[in-house]
């Protein structure tokens, strides 16, 4: 393998900026194209122990890698050994798309909890009055007491009106029999 001294690259081909890959460097395109022209080198960084940095000449993804973009192509041969980084000499990255920083606002937090929102009632036709109950049609039968029957027709909305209506159409034929303590009640109550 051979060896180049960094401060050479630098010489020939310009000072280098550092690429950060924020995804995948293959789907970025002006990498690429850098990439074929020869103007890579992958830079290798120990975190452990005194081994110094060094870089090889090409594109070659590895974990704990940089990468730093030449502005001409490099004179050295891809897998070309470099030596003696100096990282004073690499270019500071211009920001090609700048990002947009929105300052973070929050809502102050109500020291109570508010009050219900009030529902508005909407304006509309006034409320329809409520409807009337159907009128049905009952026969009932009244039992006196002294075994008189006396069968009456009444018209009522529900059965408890029409025990009533019944027992007041009967009342007559109760007046009668008011002497003798008799009692008068509905045995059979029928919707006709």
């Amino acid at each position: 393998m051979k060896t180049v001294r960094f401060d050479n690259l630098v010489r020939n081909s310009g000072k280098p900026e550092i690429y950060t890959p924020w995804g995948d460097p293959k789907t970025d395109a002006a990498f690429q194209r850098s990439v074929k022209k020869n103007q890579i080198v992958t830079v290798h960084q120990e975190n452990v122990g005194s081994r110094k940095d060094f870089g090889i000449v090409g594109f070659h993804p590895q974990k704990q890698a940089t990468y730093f973009v030449f502005p001409k192509s490099l004179s050295a041969d891809p897998g070309s050994k470099v030596v003696g980084i100096k990282y004073d000499r690499v270019a500071t990255p211009e920001v090609r798309e700048p990002v947009k920083v929105r300052a973070k606002t929050r809502a102050p937090k109500p020291k109570s909890k508010p009050a219900p929102p009030v529902k508005e009632k909407k304006l509309s036709k006034p409320a329809a009055p409520p409807p009337q109950p159907v009128v049905k049609h009952f026969k009932a039968t009244v039992r006196l007491v002294l075994e008189t029957e006396v069968t009456v027709e009444v018209e009522a909305t529900g059965k408890k009106e029409a025990r009533q209506k019944a027992l007041e159409l009967a009342k007559p034929s109760l007046d009668l029999l008011q002497r003798a303590r008799t009692k008068a009640s509905v045995r059979e109550l029928k919707v006709r």
